[in-house]
């Protein structure tokens, strides 16, 4: 048991003096990029809404279980974030469900989910849109 620790602490300690070593001598094209995983954008500037409400669960009939309210957004609050802490369940998942409720009645939000390096689906309504999206889709960003 405590040689299976060590060999997970030696492994660990690896992989960061090669993290170490490729950030201070090698150059940006010698690293490979991070897995960004799921992630979250507001057009600031095509939402009149005063803020969207964003609830997010993992995809598919089975996973209905996993949804729930994640957060608010309102103008002055940074425009794109990662998923939380706690919900390290869909960070990497293959099909991820994302609603947003406009907080404004009738006002327009304009949002993006993405993963990785590109957005799998924006979100255009003025009152609530659901979808569920798989990382390997993509759609349009017409955010000036």
């Amino acid at each position: 048991m405590r040689l299976c620790r060590f060999s997970g602490y030696l492994a660990t300690t690896r992989l960061i003096c090669l993290f170490c070593l490729c950030v201070t001598l090698a150059s940006p094209d010698d690293c490979p990029p991070v897995d960004r995983g799921w992630w979250v954008r507001v057009c600031d500037a095509k939402t009149e809404a005063s803020g969207v409400r964003i609830d997010l669960g993992l995809g598919g009939v089975a996973a209905q279980n996993t949804r729930r309210y994640w957060r608010d957004w309102h103008h002055g609050d940074p425009t794109e974030f990662e998923l939380p802490f706690d919900r390290q369940d869909l960070w990497h998942a293959r099909k991820i469900w994302l609603q947003g409720t406009t907080l404004t009645h009738k006002k327009n939000v304009y949002l993006g989910l993405g993963f990785g390096d590109h957005i799998t689906k924006h979100y255009d309504f003025d009152d609530h849109e659901d979808h569920e999206r798989v990382r390997d889709d993509t759609d349009e960003w017409k955010c000036p």
